[in-house]
């Protein structure tokens, strides 16, 4: 996590991202629809001392994605809501938008019952690689295939 740029996905409290910082990071995005939630993370990374590495974006995250420079991230992490289809609904987006950077890794939080099987033409550069389960939740690890140029 060393030197990664590192973008979280529905931030919310914005701990995934304040946590990637202190272990190194260097640069964090944070989208976060919530605007109470946007600004209080905002606050939080002033109160840390890392405002001046963080971008706290609030909006919708299927916008934002579509406005984000290709190969901007090392590490992407996504966490929508527990059992929304949201997770589904950013994948292509990433796939198509091609933000993570080479050797990069995707992980997305999901509830276990939730099905992230998507129109395989729509994940064309990102591959599942591996899923992981804890209690409810699953973590589900994604790279970009080897042949991406």
């Amino acid at each position: 996590m060393v030197d990664a740029s590192f973008l979280d996905i529905f931030a919310g409290s914005g701990i995934m991202g304040i946590e990637a910082l202190s272990r190194g990071a260097r640069s964090l995005t944070a989208i976060e629809i919530a605007s109470r939630l946007a600004a209080d993370l905002e606050t939080n990374l002033e109160n840390l001392s890392y405002a001046d590495r963080a971008d706290v974006i609030n909006g919708d995250a299927r916008k934002v994605l579509n406005h984000l420079p290709e190969s901007s991230f090392d590490i992407i992490f996504a966490d929508p809501p527990y059992q929304s289809p949201l997770c589904r609904s950013i994948l292509p987006i990433l796939s198509r938008r091609k933000i993570l950077s080479n050797n990069g890794i995707l992980m997305v939080e999901h509830a276990k019952i939730v099905d992230l099987q998507v129109e395989p033409s729509t994940l064309e550069l990102l591959e599942l690689i591996d899923r992981r389960d804890y209690g409810q939740s699953s973590v589900s690890f994604f790279e970009f295939h080897s042949g991406r140029e």
